[in-house]
């Protein structure tokens, strides 16, 4: 059985995130509307962030996420950029 913590919703959002290749983000960012690419990427930025600030917090007694979980969250960054930086040319 696998032990369930409060970032095992962030990670599974995260994982789900990293089953499409970045070369696919690139051509499924540019068909997502606008309203539902950012609240994709506010998301994932929002997961990714929980994990990460979780490892640097230094209260001693907190559950911090597994090294898995650290590591995926920032694999994710770069389709957290893409995904920005699509928005921006969108405004312009």
């Amino acid at each position: 059985m696998v032990k369930t913590t409060k970032y095992t919703k962030p990670h599974l959002l995260i994982l789900e995130a990293l089953t499409i290749s970045l070369k696919d983000y690139k051509r499924y960012i540019k068909k997502t509307s606008g309203r539902q690419l950012f609240l994709l990427m506010s998301s994932l930025s929002e997961a990714r962030n929980q994990i990460v600030e979780a490892v640097s917090n230094t209260r001693k007694f907190e559950v911090k996420p597994s090294p898995e979980q650290y590591q995926d969250a920032e694999k994710v960054s770069p389709i957290i950029q893409m995904m920005q930086e699509e928005l921006e040319l969108r405004l312009k």
